[in-house]
């Protein structure tokens, strides 16, 4: 599969922007519930691994229905974090809510669970079939294994690099 530099590549070309040698940095957005655990951890991961490759590209995450009483990031997106050598500093912070100017300003949308988040979206924002939204499966921790779903997001994170 073809990398996420390649992918903004083909649509900034379908919808006649010009990408190549653009100084601007690109940005992706990822999206889940309560931006404590999914989104967070995919954030984390992609911003470590674009830095260590000079990427021009950074990661910001944000959630559709947030939960007053979560701060920070999910103790299991911590640990998993943890064992993969991702800085602190790229965790910190509280949970934030997606706003359609987030939605503007990303060039690179995932949502991380269709089923789950697509209605959610839709209901939200209304107007919005951008060609630069995706969806991955990876469901929440009622849902999934947190191990295995943050395997899943590596391995979807690296192949959008």
């Amino acid at each position: 599969m073809p990398g996420l530099a390649w992918a903004c590549l083909v649509f900034a070309n379908q919808a006649g922007v010009q990408a190549v040698g653009s100084s601007r940095q690109q940005q992706v957005l990822f999206v889940c519930t309560g931006n404590h655990y999914r989104s967070r951890f995919a954030e984390a991961l992609f911003n470590q691994k674009a830095q260590k490759g000079k990427l021009s590209w950074r990661a910001i995450s944000r959630g559709l229905n947030l939960v007053p009483s979560q701060h920070g990031i999910s103790s299991l997106a911590r640990r998993e974090l943890v064992q993969r050598g991702v800085s602190s500093e790229l965790w910190k912070g509280e949970p934030k809510a997606l706003t359609e100017e987030d939605l503007e300003k990303s060039d690179w949308i995932i949502l991380m669970d269709e089923a789950e988040h697509r209605p959610m979206l839709e209901k939200q924002f209304p107007r919005r079939a951008d060609r630069k939204i995706h969806y991955w499966h990876i469901g929440d921790t009622g849902e999934m294994n947190p191990g295995k779903a943050c395997r899943e997001m590596t391995r979807d994170v690296e192949e959008l690099l």
